[in-house]
């Protein structure tokens, strides 16, 4: 009887050892498998995340620069003048290039602006009167690079309008007599990381020169 009583605790402290035992090596693996998995998804999930941050990032820097560069030339096709020496305001309206007369830096005194489009680039330059008496000098003229990485069209950087135009009539056709244009419709593709994301932005915007005579 003893010897079975004995036996018999013997198996219940048996059975207790492997009730309370812990994980399994297999259990342990498939535990650490599974975290290993959620980490992967999470790492996953925050580099797309952070991916996509830098995009809008960079879209709307260059959606910023773009404006800023419109909002100069809106002011200065807006603000034509007559030049120094009296001349139109509107020296010529070309596809790729618009020259003009405008007061930049209001002295006083009206500079030769250029707007034109490069290899891959908008540049605008500035020729300021100078002498006795008061002369243009293209010699002078400063070139500043406005806007970067400007991807060729199909559609004209410049295109001119008449003092008809409603929003549907077509552009005046080249070459444009200068008297005629009362307004230019400014169009840029500019992609400002090549290659990679965000794709390029278009930018139009629609401009009404002032202060020009009517016929």
């Amino acid at each position: 009887m003893k010897k079975f009583v004995a036996r018999k605790n013997t198996e219940t402290r048996s059975l207790e050892r492997k009730g309370g035992a812990g994980f399994t090596l297999i259990e342990l693996m498939l535990v650490i498998g599974l975290w290993a998995m959620v980490g992967i998804i999470v790492l996953y999930f925050a580099r797309d995340l952070t991916n996509t941050g830098k995009f809008i990032e960079r879209k709307l820097q260059n959606q910023s620069d773009l404006e800023l560069v419109f909002f100069k030339l809106v002011i200065d096709v807006r603000s034509v003048a007559p030049s120094a020496l009296g001349a139109y305001p509107l020296v010529s309206a070309a596809t790729s290039s618009l020259i003009f007369f405008s007061d930049t830096d209001n002295d006083g005194i009206t500079e030769q602006v250029r707007y034109f489009f490069g290899t891959s680039t908008i540049e605008r330059g500035i020729t300021v009167a100078t002498g006795t008496p008061l002369q243009y000098a293209t010699s002078t003229e400063i070139i500043t690079t406005v806007i970067h990485n400007v991807l060729a069209t199909s559609t004209p950087f410049f295109q001119y309008f008449d003092a008809q135009y409603t929003g549907t009539e077509a552009p005046l056709a080249q070459p444009v007599n200068t008297t005629d244009v009362r307004s230019v419709l400014v169009t840029v593709l500019a992609d400002i990381n090549p290659g990679a994301a965000p794709t390029p932005t278009f930018y139009s915007r629609l401009i009404t020169m002032r202060n020009l005579r009517s016929n």
